[in-house]
C-alpha cells in the first residue's frame, strides 16, 4: 500500500500543538477565489436553514471525504488499514459513513468510538457500517493497529463526552507516529484535548476558522459540497458553480493574514 501523504513532522509532541489563539487566515479556490472562513457556529446556522436534509449533508461530506482517503492511500482503498476516531457528532457520523464507503472500496476498517453513548444520525450510520465485516470497538486502539495503519480518519470535531486522559494518551502516540491523519472540521475538539496534527481537513461548504487551532494543525484543507444554494453562497461573494465546476471536492489555498504565507 502506497502511502503519499506522510506527516511533514513525525515526531512533533502534543504539547507542542496546543496554542492559545489562531493565526487569522484566508482560504483561496484553484481559481483564485478569496474565501472568508466563518465559524464553527455559523456553519450550523448556515445547515439549519438550509432546508438540507443533515442525511444528504453526511452522505455528500462521506463520498467526498472517501476521495480525500483514497487520494492519501495513493489513489485506490484496496487493501488499506484504516482507523476510524468516532464521536457522537456530525463530523462523527461523516466519519463512519466515510468507512462504510472505503470498506465498499476494498480497505480494511477499525473503528473506534470515544463517546459514551451513540445516538441519533451517529447511530444510524453505525447500524449500516456494522452491516460489512469491520471491527468497532469503544476502546483505544493499540501500538500494533496503530502502527500497521495506512492512514486514520478522526471524526471527533465538537465532542462533548471525550475521556480526555485516555484521549490524550492516543493523540500523542498519533503525533508522535508517522500514520497520516485526514481530519472533518478539525483535527480536535476543545483546547483541552491535545490536538492531533492533521495531513489533511475536509470543511464543509465554507472553511471554517477556530479560536484554539493553529492553521498548520490543519495539513492540507479541501472544501466539498455539501448543496448549499447559490443565493447563500453569493451572500460571501461567492460564485458556487465556480467553486465546484469539475469536482465535488477541491483542494484550497490557504494563507495567514498576519505575514501573508
Amino acid at each position: 500500500m502506497k502511502v503519499t501523504d506522510k506527516k511533514r513532522h513525525s515526531k512533533t509532541t502534543a504539547a507542542s500543538l496546543k496554542s492559545d489563539s489562531a493565526t487569522p487566515c484566508q482560504f483561496f479556490s484553484k481559481d483564485g477565489q478569496k474565501i472568508d472562513p466563518i465559524q464553527s457556529e455559523d456553519l450550523q446556522t448556515i445547515l439549519n436553514g438550509s432546508n438540507l436534509q443533515l442525511t444528504k449533508v453526511i452522505e455528500a461530506s462521506a463520498l467526498s471525504m472517501a476521495m480525500v482517503t483514497r487520494y492519501a492511500l495513493g489513489a485506490s482503498a484496496i487493501n488499506g488499514n484504516i482507523i476510524g476516531l468516532v464521536t457522537n457528532t456530525l463530523s462523527g457520523a461523516i466519519c463512519v459513513a466515510t468507512l462504510r464507503h472505503l470498506i465498499n472500496s476494498g480497505a480494511k476498517i477499525d473503528c473506534y468510538i470515544f463517546s459514551d453513548s451513540i445516538d441519533g444520525l451517529v447511530q444510524n450510520e453505525i447500524d449500516l457500517l456494522a452491516q460489512s465485516p469491520v471491527s468497532i470497538s469503544y476502546n483505544t486502539p493499540d501500538e500494533e493497529t496503530l502502527s500497521s495503519a495506512h492512514t486514520i480518519i478522526s471524526g471527533i470535531f465538537e465532542a462533548s463526552d471525550l475521556d480526555s486522559h485516555k484521549f490524550n494518551q492516543l493523540a500523542e502516540a498519533i503525533n508522535n507516529s508517522t500514520v497520516p491523519v485526514q481530519s472533518i472540521l478539525a483535527p480536535c475538539c476543545s483546547k483541552q484535548t491535545t490536538p492531533i496534527y492533521a495531513a489533511s481537513t475536509l470543511f464543509l461548504g465554507l472553511p471554517i476558522t477556530f479560536p484554539n487551532i493553529d492553521l498548520d494543525l490543519l495539513g492540507r484543507t479541501y472544501l466539498c459540497d455539501i448543496s448549499l444554494s447559490p443565493k447563500q453562497y453569493s451572500a460571501y461573494g461567492l460564485n458556487s458553480s465556480a467553486l465546484f465546476s469539475e469536482q465535488p471536492v477541491i483542494k484550497l489555498h490557504h494563507t495567514n493574514v498576519v505575514d501573508g504565507v
